[in-house]
Order: structure tokens, then C-alpha cells, then sequence
């Protein structure tokens, strides 16, 4: 029953290293990390693919050799993910390979799906490295099997080599490789070096400029999905495009739930800060196959007056995206430290909508049920993503409980966003 929370049983039963199939040439180990590799935050990031149970693949052990197969094939392209971190200025490309995990799940992938919670979510994804950087992989898989037949494919990824858009390329790579078709795509591993050079002094991340909420205070997580009649009408109201409109009513109402949760419920500054893929923005651009971080910086700015109104934070968010690509980051994060500084209420944001997040990861036994990206960290954070008809937009925040319970019986959120807890429903 949707809702109910499931009693799910996971362990481990088998960890090892898949290495590329092929050695990497001597004149390719060692690759440039771009200045925008640099600016990415030092963190990994997490991606999860559920895959509905079929009756034809109830063989754990047939498809587990596949996904590894297939995943060596698919490294001795993509060899920089099989290497390690040697400094702030490249990666060595030694082969060393990937972590891969098999997991066997008590229940079925239909009862996480009913209600998946983020705890449980995060379960199914590998726990990060305990090792030194430069000993740790860049990129982990947990292949989790339900009972059924069922599984969820767990990903973890250093963001400090790959972006969204580079992840989606290597999973669709990976997934190509294991239906016989290893050529579909060409990644092209210095394309970002070449016209974002890197710093021999590594510049300041956002991470470490700016201190958000810390990891240790309680925060809740909540699904809400925008159907493509209500996204319409919103865009009307709102003056934007789909994603715009979208997060704007999101900010809006996260910015109310926290003016009404303080004693002095006067508006005050907001800064939402966020990553736009800057390939199709760039004179020339840049493919999509352009492998690593081409990421610009957003920074939405807005006074107090403008928290209030839906369609001025749709400027702002606007203003922001035409921004990524040009100013001065420095200075960008000097304007969000003042936000900071000023008691003003930030946000942190993703956007994964327009990425093959579903076209990806048909390993033979069909494209994903549901796919997630991210695990929370900390509160005051939205990410959003297509529906897997593409028509839909999923959004996921996640607010201290005070502000959650306010945000959402919001009846401006509610107007146009459904609460929904079954990806499948």
C-alpha cells in the first residue's frame, strides 16, 4: 500500500574491481583536469536506476556477469572513470578500475517503489570511500536484486570527473555495450581542458566558500510531481519556461515556509545557487560527449521584496542561467556569501530535467521503472527531474521538519504539484 513504510533487508554479498578490458595506452594515462573540473565541489554524487521484475531475467547470476562484462568493455573507453585522482590537476588513468557490488534485497522492487523513502533509497547506493582520494575509485556500482526479480541499479560518481551529462553518457555508453552495440558513443576527454585550462592554484569551491546548513541538523525529504496540465497553467501565471516556472514555485514556497516558522516573518534576501550545463551555451559548443564538469555557475539573486512575487524569481532565476556563462565566479560567490552574511535564506539546486536519464540504462531487460539522483545531505535543497514520459516534471526538497510540514500543505504548491510517493502511480 503506498505509504506504508517497507521492512527491506539488504546484504552484501560479493564486492570486487572491474578493470578495463584493454590497457590504457602510456600516452593517455595521464589526463587535465579542466578549471571547471576544478570548481566542481569535492564530493561524489549518487544515481539510482529501478528496473521492474521480469520473468525472462529472474538469472541474478546471468545478469550480474552482463553488467560487469559489459562495464569492463565500457571503462577501456571510458578509462579516465577507471583511474584515481593524482592532484588538483589531473588524473592518473592506471586502470586501477571501479568498485562493483552485488546485493541481494529481502523484499520486492514493487514494495520500495510504493513508498520510496529516502533512507531506504540510500541503502541501495554504495557507501562512499573511507580510503585517501588518491586511492579511491571515482566511480562505485551497487547491482541490487530483489526477490521477484526486480533490481536497482545504484551508481556513486566523484563529481570532480564527470558531471550529469557525462554520467548519463557513460551509463547510455554502458548499457549500449551490454545489447552488443560498444560504438554508440565517442567521449571526448579533453575538449573541456582545452578551452577551460586549469589553475596550478586551484580555485575555491562553493563548498568551501559557503557553509549551508549542517549535515548533523534533521531534515525531511518529499516527493512532488507536476503534471504536464498543471506545468501549463503554472507557465501562465509564472512567465517562464517549464523548468523556471517549476523551481520558482518551489523557492517561493519554501521562502514562506521559513518566513512563517520565524518569530519576525519579514521577507528577506534569497540566493539560489545551482549548476547549468554550459555545452550548447558555449561559442563554438561543446558535444555532449564532451566527458567531465562544463558546468557554469547559477546564482539567483533575489531581494526581499522579490521573494514575495512568483514572476519576479522567475526573472531572477532567468537573469541567473543567462549569467552562467560569463562574470566573475569570485565575485558571484562573494555576492552569495553576503546573502549569507545577510540572514538571508539560501538554497542549494539541481536540475536534471532534458537529460537521458530514462533513454539511458536498457541493459536487456528494459529501460528503468523510476530513476533518482541524489541523496541529501542537508536541508534546503531542491533537484528536479523529467518523469519517465518525459511529459511531467518530479521534484524532490528537502527542509528542516518545521518548514516541511508548513511547505507542504502550502496552497499555492498544492494548486499545482501532487504529492506523490509511488513513482509508479
Amino acid at each position: 500500500m503506498a505509504g506504508t513504510t517497507v521492512t527491506m533487508k539488504m546484504e552484501i554479498i560479493a564486492a570486487e574491481t572491474v578493470r578495463p578490458s584493454s590497457r590504457t595506452p602510456p600516452r593517455l594515462q595521464n589526463l587535465k583536469l579542466s578549471l571547471l573540473d576544478q570548481n566542481a565541489p569535492p564530493v561524489y554524487f549518487a544515481f539510482i536506476l529501478f528496473y521492474a521484475a521480469e520473468p525472462d531475467y529472474i538469472d541474478v547470476a546471468g545478469r550480474s556477469n552482463r553488467l560487469k562484462e559489459s562495464l569492463s568493455e565500457t571503462l577501456t573507453r571510458f578509462y579516465p572513470v577507471a583511474g584515481r585522482i593524482k592532484d588538483h590537476r589531473s588524473v592518473d588513468c592506471n586502470d586501477e578500475g571501479v568498485r562493483y557490488l552485488e546485493a541481494r534485497v529481502s523484499c520486492r522492487v514493487r514494495d520500495v517503489l510504493s513508498n520510496p523513502e529516502h533512507e531506504t533509497v540510500k541503502r541501495l547506493i554504495p557507501e562512499e570511500p573511507t580510503s585517501e582520494l588518491g586511492g579511491a575509485p571515482l566511480l562505485l556500482v551497487q547491482a541490487n536484486f530483489f526477490a521477484g526479480g526486480g533490481m536497482a541499479l545504484g551508481v556513486l560518481t566523484w563529481h570532480k570527473i564527470a558531471d550529469g551529462t557525462s554520467l548519463c553518457a557513460f551509463i547510455n555508453a554502458w548499457a549500449s555495450t551490454a545489447l552488443g552495440f560498444p560504438d554508440t558513443a565517442v567521449p571526448n576527454f579533453t575538449a573541456a581542458s582545452s578551452r577551460f585550462p586549469p589553475r596550478d592554484q586551484p580555485p575555491a569551491t562553493l563548498s568551501e566558500v559557503v557553509k549551508f546548513k549542517q549535515p548533523e541538523e534533521k531534515f525531511t525529504v518529499k516527493r512532488f510531481v507536476f503534471e504536464a496540465s498543471k506545468i501549463a497553467a503554472l507557465k501562465a501565471k509564472a512567465a517562464g519556461t517549464r523548468v523556471q516556472s517549476v523551481t520558482a514555485l518551489l523557492w517561493k514556497c519554501a521562502l514562506t515556509a521559513a518566513r512563517s516558522r520565524r518569530r519576525k516573518p519579514l521577507p528577506r534576501p534569497s540566493a539560489l545557487i545551482g549548476a547549468v550545463n554550459i555545452r550548447p551555451r558555449l561559442v563554438p559548443p561543446l558535444s555532449q560527449y564532451s566527458f567531465g564538469n562544463v558546468l557554469g555557475l547559477l546564482l539567483a539573486l533575489a531581494d526581499a521584496e522579490e521573494t514575495n512575487q512568483l514572476r519576479s524569481l522567475v526573472r531572477c532565476l532567468s537573469k541567473g542561467i543567462e549569467e552562467s556563462t560569463c562574470g566573475d565566479r569570485a565575485m558571484k560567490l562573494e555576492m552569495l556569501q553576503k546573502v549569507k552574511n545577510g540572514d538571508g535564506d539560501t538554497y542549494v539546486y539541481g536540475c536534471w530535467c532534458g537529460l537521458p536519464v530514462y533513454g539511458a540504462g536498457d541493459f536487456g531487460w528494459g529501460k528503468p521503472s523510476w530513476a533518482q539522483v541524489g541523496v541529501f545531505t542537508a536541508a534546503n535543497a531542491i533537484v528536479l527531474m523529467d518523469t519517465r514520459d518525459g511529459d511531467a516534471i518530479e521534484a524532490r526538497v528537502s527542509l528542516v521538519p518545521q518548514e516541511m510540514a508548513l511547505f507542504e500543505c502550502d496552497p499555492e504548491l498544492l494548486a499545482f504539484a501532487c504529492a506523490k510517493p509511488n513513482p509508479t502511480c
